[in-house]
């Protein structure tokens, strides 16, 4: 099976919602799995940007069991990060 294509921070946001709403417990709980606040679940389903792209991580990777790899690409002062999940 191969990777799926790789995910702006706006298509890692929709995934970890995604992931959220397939998990079978509150905030609370995948906040204690995680190890980490409630608010921070809390703002990684409903916003997007690097502030949110690790708890984002966390969560697909835990409810959907799979790897998260970030990918950065660095072009003179500029700086691309793609998302890559393997299923």
């Amino acid at each position: 099976m191969s990777a799926d294509s790789p995910l702006s921070t706006d298509g890692l946001q929709v995934k970890a919602k995604q992931a959220f709403d397939r998990f079978r417990g509150s905030q609370e709980a995948l906040a204690t799995i995680l190890d980490i606040d409630r608010s921070a679940v809390s703002r990684a389903i409903r916003h997007t940007g690097m502030k949110h792209a690790a708890v984002q991580s966390r969560i697909i990777s835990y409810v959907d069991g799979v790897p998260v790899q970030r990918q950065s690409t660095y072009m003179g002062s500029r700086v691309h990060h793609q998302w890559i999940i393997d299923p």
